[in-house]
């Protein structure tokens, strides 16, 4: 959707005069935000009275429900910052704006092969680069785009203090990282999204041409500058682990080349398996991971946890899905049933969602209302579910609890490790004589086996003996 720019007076002094700034409406109130993106449906009080046909169309109501994230203001709130702050240089009206588009956009038409201008000082470092990082189904790719949904993303200005101004701006732009990690789907994604929103043909023009690394790069700055990009969201990142035997695979170092050098903010999402990108030596050592750790994660690090179970969140998100006032006194209410769907899920959001849904879908076509249900009937079907739709899930949440149980045991390992330990000296308690060396792991287990085998030994003697 393109909005015409309405143009309010900054209240910053850095940001008057700014048509880039001028024209992003706030939303001021934390609770006028949670309204706008909050979608709770409410089921009928007689749902349980309902025909199965047209409960289904209730029950299809939930799969769109949304309850804001404890963290989506917050997010907003920087969000707006960082785009503000990448446009405060880049004024089409005045000299550094000009002077950014200059340098990014080269000479000649669109399509041609692009020479990579060298960096601009003026905003090299500039550009606020974020990282979120949680696993499949926690929600923050759908929190991302809720909390970007709530910032116009096409802004069409004709003038502005009667001074001419022709141009789209597109505030903000989310794309992902190809499951095949080429550079060249990474850029399709790119102009595919600019297409979407600005009614363009980029992706048409560009999806048959076998062109260089250097084409794309400079293909997608000059889009950057072109439209005013003042924010990137690039999901998915975990791809970027894969290499394409061709050498096109994207990397960490291209997203810097892209978007960082030219000062625009970007936030990374991904699985934990990404962080390796940053952190994860390489074979040619670790001064690469320092710089891209600096440029690329140089503002703030998201964190995406399952929802934990003692926390208002979840009781709330509960309670959403399977309302108070239609199992009342029910199992459903009490601490053990909750507890047994966070356990079955792992608080993942999607599957805690997906989970709830279909049990209540199911409790209705088998009329198991409060009044009518047997004890440990809705545990029972609630298991039932869980077998049936979520087989294959539940392999993957069994691997999550047993890294968590894992990740536990090393830290309270490295917990211990910290604690002082006590000298090693002999009997004589004399710190000038060396005390006994300990077996090491290997040779107790060693030991260990030899004794179980003499112990077996002695066993079957004896008992030879004993039926002797």
């Amino acid at each position: 959707m393109i909005h015409n720019a309405i143009y309010a007076p900054a209240q910053t002094n850095i940001y008057k005069n700014n048509p880039l700034i001028e024209c992003i409406p706030i939303i001021e109130s934390e609770v006028d935000f949670y309204n706008a993106i909050k979608t709770i449906p409410e089921l009928p009080v007689g749902l349980w009275d309902y025909d199965n046909f047209s409960a289904m169309d209730y029950f299809s109501e939930l799969e769109v429900a949304y309850l804001p994230h404890p963290s989506a203001w917050t997010l907003y709130l920087h969000f707006i910052q960082q785009i503000k702050s990448g446009y405060r240089s880049k004024n089409p009206l005045d000299k550094s704006g000009q002077c950014f588009i200059n340098t990014v956009i080269t000479r000649g038409n669109f399509g041609q092969k692009y020479a990579i201008p060298k960096r601009n000082k003026a905003h090299a470092g500039k550009a606020k680069c974020s990282f979120a990082k949680g696993v499949s189904g926690v929600g923050k790719s759908e929190v991302i785009n809720t909390v970007l949904s709530c910032i116009p993303q096409v802004i069409r200005h004709r003038e502005y203090n009667s001074t001419p101004l022709i141009m789209d701006q597109l505030v903000w732009v989310s794309i992902d990282v190809s499951a095949s990690n080429s550079l060249k789907g990474l850029a399709l994604n790119f102009f595919t999204a600019l297409d979407e929103q600005l009614g363009t043909s980029y992706a048409y023009n560009n999806r048959a041409l076998r062109n260089p690394v250097d084409f794309y790069i400079g293909a997608i700055r000059e889009l950057c500058a072109k439209h005013m990009i003042g924010f990137v969201h690039i999901d998915e990142c975990q791809h970027l682990l894969k290499s394409i035997k061709s050498g096109e695979s994207a990397t960490l170092e291209h997203l810097e080349s892209l978007f960082n050098r030219i000062g625009i903010p970007m936030l990374m999402t991904s699985t934990p398996e990404g962080a390796k990108l940053f952190f994860n030596d390489n074979d040619e050592g670790s001064s690469p991971r320092v710089q891209n750790v600096r440029r690329l994660m140089s503002e703030r690090v998201y964190e995406f946890e399952p929802i934990d179970i003692n926390s208002k969140f979840y009781h709330t998100f509960f309670d959403l899905f399977l309302p108070k006032y239609l199992f009342t006194d029910s199992e459903v209410q009490k601490n053990e049933f909750r507890h047994r769907v966070h356990y079955l899920t792992f608080g993942i959001h999607a599957i805690i969602a997906r989970l709830l849904r279909l049990f209540f879908e199911a409790a209705h076509k088998l009329n198991l209302t409060p009044e009518n249900v047997n004890t440990g009937e809705y545990f029972s079907l609630l298991d039932k579910v869980y077998l049936q739709h979520f087989e294959a899930i539940s392999l993957s949440i069994a691997q999550l609890r047993q890294n968590k149980a894992q990740e536990y045991e090393y830290m309270i390992q490295q917990s211990s490790d910290k604690k002082p330990k006590k000298l090693n000296t002999s009997r004589t308690m004399h710190s000038s004589v060396r005390g006994a060396k300990m077996a090491s792991e290997r040779s107790k287990a060693k030991l260990n086996s030899c004794n179980a085998e003499v112990h077996k030994n002695e066993l079957q003697a004896g008992l030879s003996e004993h039926h002797q």
